[in-house]
């Protein structure tokens, strides 16, 4: 049975400390039998294949960092085809680039506007950790990190709606336009794929908008840092699935944890009837890992349907309460105020006029029949345009 390679890499070091590449073996400049992995030291093969290039591989079992890659033919690809298109418009490039300071190796690096840029192509899913572990090695050395999935790791259920896990969020990289994006590479068609605007609509589903562009005809930077990127979704396409998430929200097996529909049950509410704005897509909401339904339904029973006025303190301390209590949890890998999630949503509020701001911290509840209040198509659409702001 084949077995794909663990760890494929281009540079071994040699046994007097020398980096050198695959290459430099395969066609006889160096006479060395022995080759070590730059960064955790441990002994190599080099492989020289017909259908594959010529490469280093970990022995099976390693636990070096890079031994969770195993999609070796895509990694390989992926790092060469980003090395020729970084050669063309950027300094100092290289490939598998070894920190010793902080004793990474990053897929490949370069020289951009002064600063140093580490990125890491990947293929297979790795825990969280990694992620951030290595993120954080980077940015305390004062390289920018860049990571870009595989293509593979993309999943798409339906017209700008995503199934994601923890470690696609993980991998949320904010641009100097202020917006926040997933890159992604197809080697085979050789496009690079912007995932942005995202809306979680349920703990693993999330709303997105999909930009494809052909990789060897533009610059990387400048890809990665689109400002000009409009996009339109649908609000019925967020109510249809927000109304099946619902539906199904009563069975054992759901998304929502008998602990939430037991105490909205004491309040006198079941998920089929839970308010109309209990479930909005809002700005910056990939904060959160819990669904949008849950998180929004707390502030209505926490402090709608209690107060006449309230404060932005008072939602805070509400959402807070909530955190501690692990009824709501965030993602710690997303780079979000979460006060900022909590404004953005009351903004919306009061717009379609369930509550009205007083002053610059103060509400007052304008609905005197919050469980009957229906969104207008024209609401509706206002609030989808204010989330993809």
């Amino acid at each position: 049975m084949y077995r794909k390679d663990v760890n494929p890499m281009l540079k071994a070091i040699t046994n007097d400390g020398k980096l050198i590449t695959a290459q430099d073996v395969q066609y006889g400049k160096l006479k060395e039998k022995s080759f070590y992995c730059p960064e955790c030291k441990d002994v190599v093969i080099l492989k020289n294949g017909i259908f594959k290039k010529s490469h280093f591989a970990h022995k099976p079992h390693s636990q070096c960092f890079e031994s969770y890659e195993k999609e070796s033919e895509i990694h390989l690809k992926g790092k060469l085809l980003l090395y020729d298109l970084l050669k063309k418009y950027y300094r100092n490039v290289e490939i598998e680039k070894y920190f010793a300071n902080i004793h990474q190796r990053a897929d490949l690096s370069f020289e951009h506007n002064g600063g140093v840029y580490a990125i890491e192509f990947q293929c297979s899913i790795i825990p969280t950790k990694i992620v951030h572990k290595r993120t954080n090695g980077y940015i305390k050395s004062g390289i920018k990190p860049l990571w870009i999935l595989s293509h593979q790791q993309l999943h798409t259920i339906g017209n700008h709606l995503f199934s994601f896990t923890a470690f696609h969020y993980s991998f949320l990289q904010q641009t100097s336009a202020n917006k926040f994006i997933i890159p992604i590479l197809n080697v085979d068609t050789e496009n690079l794929y912007l995932l942005s605007h995202l809306l979680p609509i349920s703990t693993k589903k999330s709303f997105a908008h999909l930009d494809l562009k052909p990789l060897r005809s533009n610059n990387l930077y400048e890809l990665l840092n689109l400002r000009n990127n409009r996009m339109r979704m649908s609000f019925s396409s967020w109510l249809r699935e927000r109304e099946n998430i619902k539906r199904y929200g009563s069975f054992k097996y759901s998304s929502f944890s008998k602990r939430f529909k037991d105490e909205i049950y004491r309040c006198g509410f079941h998920m089929g009837n839970l308010p109309d704005f209990c479930g909005l897509p809002v700005r910056g909401s990939a904060k959160l890992s819990t669904s949008p339904i849950q998180w929004q339904t707390y502030i209505f029973i926490d402090i709608l349907r209690h107060e006449e006025l309230f404060s932005l303190e008072d939602a805070y301390d509400s959402m807070q309460c909530r955190l501690e209590r692990k009824d709501i949890r965030i993602r710690v890998e997303v780079p979000i105020d979460l006060k900022e999630v909590i404004d953005a949503y009351l903004y919306l509020l009061n717009i379609i006029k369930v509550i009205e701001k007083i002053d610059g911290t103060t509400f007052q509840i304008r609905s005197s029949d919050m469980k009957n209040k229906k969104i207008s198509k024209e609401e509706g659409e206002m609030i989808m345009k204010m989330a993809l702001r």
